[in-house]
Order: C-alpha cells, then structure tokens, then sequence
C-alpha cells in the first residue's frame, strides 16, 4: 500500500530494479520502493513535481514547477538537490503564469528533453487559462527553451509523451484541440535540427486520436498507442503496420 505522501495526485514513476522505484506528485512529495515497501522522502523545498528521468539509480531527476518558473531535484544516490531550470523570462510565460513539465525523457546525462505546457489565467476570468506548448532541453551546459514549429501548433497541441533512439532521433507525440473537445493524434520528430510534422492521425473523434504514450522496441521501430470509440487501446507502428 503506498502511504499518504500529502499529495492527491502522482504524476511521475521511474525504476531501475524491482527494489528501486520512485514517485513523484505535487506538493513536492516523493515516495519510494525498495521492495518490500513505500516510504515517503521530504524534498528539498517545495516544487510540484510531475515527471522523472534517470540515467542510472544514482542520477535520478524528478521534474515540476514553483512560482518562479521550472525546478527540479536531482538524486545523487545520497540525497536529493533542488535546483532552477529556467524562469518565467526565459520560458515566454507571465509571471502569474505556470509551466507545467508533464513528460521528460532524455538519451543520457548531457540530453534531457522535457515536455511543457505553460498555463496563462486569463483576465477578469477566474479558473480558466490558456496553454501553450514547448520543450526544454538541456545539453549538459545549460537548459533552453525550444519553441513547437508555429505559434498555431504550440496554442492547440498537448505534448504527452516523448521517447527516442538517440539525441538526433526524438519523438513527441500527442493530440490537437479544435477548441470543441474535437482531438486529432499528431507526432513530432526531433532530428537535432528542428521539430516537425511526422504523423497525423486523420480523425476527429473526441475519443480517437489522442496518443497518450509511445516506445520503442527495436525488432519494430517506433509504436504509436491510441484509444478507439470504444475505448480500446490501439497499437500503430509508423510504418503502416497496425494491430489491436
């Protein structure tokens, strides 16, 4: 039974073993498994955390955001780091904006890629905000904010999840709103030069259309994982292939 961390929500799971599992939510709360059971951690001051990334059991990063713009805490095997990314300035946003890293993935200690919706209030508007899209990146130097290929797309396109073969081979992939809750699968592919369009799924079905994760396996390429009308998950490899 996981234990009462303080938070509603976990976001972010990562593990290196069957004894060595983290999570993470908001509030800042981490919780780990060392195989036999959960144990809450306190953090190193207070981000809400939504993704995790690990190069080995000893370079663990758990990705969120504070009132100042994008944080992190890093794991050095001994204890957790808290450290700032980049704030509102460098990322476009307000400073009553907040900049969300739903997704992370990374090929190794020195490329790390985070997926991040930037959330602005809009006025005279209580509860409601627009969004918009972009990657950070961090290239074993510096974190920087990458813009999605056009203003409309950045608007309209929810990143959910990233995955790769290398720091020249990346993917995104995720769904576009109408505006009328009318979704539409798309991809983007990183080639070390740009983010561009790769794959559009064709369909306007509010159930179909949204990919929610993808993976690689390396006997068939890159897999694409959608819902059906009826709720069923569907499997597309780029390529053609499909499957349920």
């Amino acid at each position: 039974q996981m234990p009462n961390a303080g938070a509603s929500h976990l976001y972010g799971v990562w593990g290196s073993s069957a004894d060595d599992v983290w999570a993470v939510g908001e509030s800042g709360d981490l919780v780990h498994w060392d195989g036999r059971a959960w144990s809450p951690l306190a953090g190193p001051g207070h981000v809400n955390l939504f993704s995790l990334w690990a190069n080995d059991p000893d370079d663990v990063w758990a990705f969120g955001y504070d009132r100042n713009g994008l944080g992190a805490l890093h794991w050095d095997g001994q204890s957790w780091v808290r450290t700032d990314l980049l704030d509102h300035a460098a990322l476009g946003s307000s400073e009553d904006g907040f900049d969300v890293p739903y997704v992370a993935w990374g090929s190794g200690r020195d490329d790390i890629w985070l997926g991040v919706d930037a959330f602005e209030p809009i006025a005279n508007q209580p509860g409601t905000s627009t969004s918009r899209s972009l990657f950070v990146h961090w290239d074993g130097q510096r974190w920087s904010a990458i813009s999605l290929p056009d203003a409309n797309l950045a608007a309209s396109f929810s990143i959910n999840s990233l995955w790769g073969n290398g720091r020249d081979d990346v993917w995104a992939v995720g769904s576009i709103d109408d505006g009328n809750s009318n979704f539409t699968g798309h991809a983007l592919r990183w080639d070390g030069k740009r983010c561009g369009w790769l794959v559009r799924a064709g369909s306007t079905n509010s159930r179909r259309g949204r990919w929610r994760n993808c993976s690689t396996d390396p006997t068939v390429s890159y897999w694409l994982i959608t819902l059906t009308p009826a709720g069923r998950l569907k499997t597309k490899v780029l390529g053609g292939i499909e499957r349920l």
